[in-house]
């Protein structure tokens, strides 16, 4: 293939990934309940917009968006590292011992933080332990009164 062939497809690939990248951000801006119009968005960037509107998108769906880009970006990064570093096209984190390395974590902390862990899987039994009661209070019709189980916490 020619140079000027290649050139010529690297371009085009780069721009079908780019419109991709922008289609995706506009199905995530508008996935949700509140749908956001292509004017409101035009009207939220020039500075106005409902209170309402600018909250959603500016506060909770493109910070939503810019950090899977971000960790988009971190793991393709991370991938190129792994395959630079072992100079293998086919490289995936067991060659490094990654995967080994997550586990004996996982086992060190499971054996330290055990005593721990069970404190608060009692407590949140604890604290789940009326719901079957008022459960079979209601299906009865015998008063919802509280017998006696009080999930204030276990320490």
């Amino acid at each position: 293939m020619s140079e000027r062939r290649r050139r010529i497809r690297m371009v085009t690939v780069f721009m079908i990934l780019i419109v991709l990248l922008l289609a995706g951000i506009w199905l995530e801006i508008n996935a949700g309940y509140r749908k956001i119009s292509p004017e409101e968005m035009w009207e939220i960037l020039k500075g106005g917009g409902t209170k309402s509107v600018r909250y959603t998108l500016l506060n909770l769906r493109l910070p939503r968006i810019f950090t899977s880009l971000l960790v988009g970006v971190g793991l393709a990064v991370s991938g190129c590292v792994i395959q630079g570093v072992s100079r293998n096209d086919m490289a995936e984190p067991g060659i490094l011992g990654i995967n080994a390395g997550a586990g004996l974590l996982w086992q060190r902390f499971w054996c330290w933080c055990r005593k721990a862990l069970s404190a608060l899987l009692c407590c949140f039994l604890y604290w789940l332990l009326p719901v079957p009661w008022r459960w079979l209070c209601w299906i009865t019709g015998w008063p919802a009164q509280d017998r006696g189980f009080h999930p204030a916490g276990c320490f």
